[in-house]
């Protein structure tokens, strides 16, 4: 690809955001985008064939980097506290960035069948995330006994939800500093055992 298509998909990619950021969420579309980008809506076409393959390619675009989340589980000089912080300030931040596109794309569902493998792609990796760092809290002790697994898993999820996250943002007013520092004390109190907190300073999980 040229410089000058990379330059212009960038921009298409700024002027989406900036439309998301300051419309209702079905209020956009490729016309839309291709003024706010000033370029036709055919030139808009060569670049993203379809609303979805745009909106797909954004969601990707500024969802952060799986790679930095896949190297935290693994990391031996993290201990399981600081393991667990770093899991919800990653998912917080996520969230922010693409609660607005994955919601435009939402109201895109049977309309084509790329949205349903876009977000269950998404779901299945936040599932299994979840399912990790929940796995280190039971295999260290630190999981209290009245949850099994599966009921942590599920409320570790619920809590970290892109949905939750909007919630508390659009209803409560919540700024992402508080969402972050409240999420992690009802987690910390919810699931963690009041009896194993030495377990916190253990390295190598």
């Amino acid at each position: 690809m040229s410089t000058k298509s990379e330059e212009t998909r960038k921009k298409i990619i700024s002027s989406t955001l900036s439309l998301l950021n300051s419309s209702q969420l079905n209020k956009i579309n490729m016309e839309d985008i291709a003024i706010n980008t000033g370029i036709s809506r055919q030139a808009l076409y060569k670049y993203f064939p379809s609303r979805i393959d745009l909106l797909g390619y954004l969601l990707k675009s500024i969802d952060k980097d799986r790679t930095l989340l896949e190297k935290l589980m693994i990391d031996q000089s993290l201990s399981i506290k600081e393991k667990l912080k770093s899991f919800i300030d990653y998912w917080g931040y996520n969230n922010e960035a693409t609660y607005k596109v994955s919601s435009e794309i939402k109201l895109l569902r049977g309309s084509d069948q790329k949205v349903a493998l876009i977000l269950e792609e998404r779901k299945f990796f936040f599932r299994q995330q979840c399912e990790q760092i929940i796995q280190i809290l039971n295999d260290s002790g630190s999981l209290k006994s009245n949850f099994t697994y599966r009921e942590a898993r599920d409320i570790f999820c619920n809590l970290l939800s892109e949905d939750t996250w909007a919630y508390f943002n659009e209803q409560c007013l919540w700024s992402l500093p508080k969402y972050l520092e409240k999420i992690y004390v009802i987690i910390e109190n919810l699931l963690i055992g009041a009896s194993t907190k030495s377990t916190w300073s253990i390295r190598g999980y």
